[in-house]
């Protein structure tokens, strides 16, 4: 792994540098919480078109992922209790440069506020519920066989091995 930041959709992680290269742990969070975001944007999660685009960076679509990252990453900030005058003056001049890019389109920024704002709920594990279906038993009422462990792969094992010595270390 690099000692860089970025969400990789192909392989569906993200990739930190280690928590000291930053200045301040506050822009650690802030960094983290904007590749976080990118991750929901993957096919599996809230499949977000800007994500997977592809048409580089110069493109309105990355330009639009990027100012749902940042909006994201701002509103967990917030949630987390870190949101500080330094890191909202970094999202403000981050977000400013992806608005100018897209010719401060104020719809646009009505969209990326809504994605984002969904990308962080996820996060968060604030889902909603549609109210007409059916929710699924609770573990009380699952028979003891559903709530067995799933088998894991060789890719799970080594994604388990390596947290676990990053945790380690």
């Amino acid at each position: 792994m690099h000692q860089r930041a970025y969400y990789s959709p192909m392989m569906d992680i993200v990739n930190m540098p280690k928590p000291e290269t930053f200045t301040t742990s506050e822009g650690y969070y802030q960094t983290l919480f904007h590749e976080l975001t990118h991750s929901t944007g993957h096919k599996s999660r809230l499949d977000r078109a800007e994500l997977t685009a592809g048409e580089g960076k110069q493109s309105t679509s990355y330009a639009r992922e990027e100012l749902i990252a940042e909006m994201g990453a701002s509103f967990l900030s917030a949630a987390a209790g870190i949101a500080t005058e330094q890191t909202e003056q970094n999202a403000v001049a981050y977000i400013q440069n992806w608005l100018d890019l897209l010719k401060n389109d104020k719809k646009l920024v009505v969209q990326a506020a809504s994605k984002a704002q969904r990308a962080a709920e996820m996060i968060l594990g604030h889902t909603e519920e549609p109210e007409d279906e059916e929710q699924p038993p609770t573990a009380t009422e699952r028979p003891a066989a559903e709530l067995a462990a799933p088998e894991l792969d060789d890719t799970d094992r080594e994604f388990m091995a390596a947290e676990k010595s990053w945790l380690a270390e």
